[in-house]
């Protein structure tokens, strides 16, 4: 067992988001950036960085969740940012961009059965997926307590039943 560690790589970046992909890929996301770490244990460490789309959609990235269902599954990512948006990546390049909250987006849940984003706007959305993400249903949680920004979010074993945590 391998135990992964952005400080025991002595990392000067603060990471706001981390998973791991099936590959045993480290997927390790902050401020301005989004690092792919494979372990080798021959050389050690090895860092790549993802490729945008475009330069200037670096946003920091607060969650990241390796997609569980669709076209080939082994090497695809789903990460979420600050400005709301979300971005599905292959390997180490980012194939999609897409507006998804309002605002930032609190949590990210890749299930087997879709992907669900939580954000400051007080929404919940569900994501399909064939080759890219694709919008589907969203759920307002205004009316769920004095804080209803979702923390947390869960799904039953059979994908019928979505569990959330709010601030309040």
């Amino acid at each position: 067992t391998t135990i992964f560690s952005s400080s025991v790589a002595t990392y000067p970046h603060h990471a706001l988001a981390c998973g791991i992909l099936a590959d045993n890929t480290v997927v390790v996301g902050g401020e301005a950036f989004l690092h792919f770490w494979n372990y080798f244990p021959v050389t050690g460490l090895l860092k790549r960085s993802g490729k945008l789309l475009q330069p200037s959609l670096i946003e920091p990235i607060t969650a990241v969740q390796p997609v569980l269902f669709g076209v080939d599954v082994n090497n695809r990512l789903v990460a979420a940012s600050a400005a709301g948006n979300l971005t599905l990546w292959e390997e180490l390049s980012c194939i999609q961009h897409i507006k998804g909250h309002n605002g930032t987006i609190n949590c990210l849940l890749a299930t087997r059965h879709f992907i669900l984003t939580a954000g400051v706007d007080l929404k919940i959305r569900l994501w399909q997926m064939d080759d890219k993400l694709i919008p589907s249903s969203t759920y307002d949680t205004s009316s769920f307590g004095v804080l209803p920004t979702v923390r947390s979010l869960s799904l039953s074993q059979d994908g019928t039943k979505i569990l959330f945590a709010t601030r309040g």
